[in-house]
């Protein structure tokens, strides 16, 4: 299986955190419904059901969005590291890590 990769401008975590933060994402019911659907099937998550709490946190996180994606980037590192540490494999976590 090949990965696609991602064009390096695009770091989808702060443009998902901008979006929201900017209203874009609201602008229709495909964002609630989205939601709606992700939160009641097999993808949902803790993510999913507070993702609107995470976008109105980024708004008020020292440096914003791009303050939200650093600490996320941080946590992936600590993550890896322990991973590491005990012998674990993670390759989701790694690719998650790139991103």
């Amino acid at each position: 299986m090949s990965w696609r990769r991602e064009p390096e401008w695009l770091d989808r975590p702060k443009v998902n955190a901008q979006l929201l933060s900017n209203g874009m994402a609201d602008s229709s019911n495909i964002f609630d419904l989205l939601l709606q659907v992700l939160g009641s099937g097999a993808a949902d998550s803790w993510t999913v059901r507070h993702w609107r709490d995470i976008g109105e946190s980024s708004r008020v996180y020292p440096g914003g969005a791009d303050g939200v994606a650093a600490l996320t980037h941080k946590d992936l590192a600590l993550a890896l590291a322990a991973a590491q540490h005990a012998g674990i494999d993670v390759p989701v976590t790694e690719l998650a890590a790139r991103a």
